[in-house]
């Protein structure tokens, strides 16, 4: 039995140098040891609530932890050999208009705000 669920309207892609920057910013800042896909929710969810009314509440949830990623993109000498550089600071806030929105969802969510 197939249901559809309807919750999301829209999609962005993120790429893996904002995602692993924001990773980087969530533990420094907040001491949260996340993942890769907390990293590019993140990222979206700060583009989103650009084009958000600022009265509403918004909750993001990370479904993934750092420990998975510990020899890859939280490992100083993969960075270097992916050519991946950490942005911090404002280019890490300018970085958000590297995201954009994904025209073509695999899912036909919506999110109602």
């Amino acid at each position: 039995m197939s249901k559809k669920v309807s919750l999301v309207d829209r999609t962005f892609t993120v790429d893996d140098e904002l995602s692993f920057s924001f990773c980087y910013e969530l533990t420094k800042e907040y001491g949260l040891f996340l993942g890769a896909s907390s990293g590019a929710i993140l990222a979206a969810t700060l583009r989103g609530l650009q084009e958000v009314e600022a009265s509403k509440k918004v909750c993001m949830i990370s479904a993934d932890n750092g420990h998975r990623y510990l020899d890859t993109f939280y490992d100083d000498e993969w960075l270097k050999n992916h050519s991946i550089n950490i942005m911090t600071g404002d280019k890490l806030r300018k970085g958000l208009a590297r995201v954009n929105e994904y025209s073509k969802a695999t899912y036909n969510y919506e999110i109602n705000l």
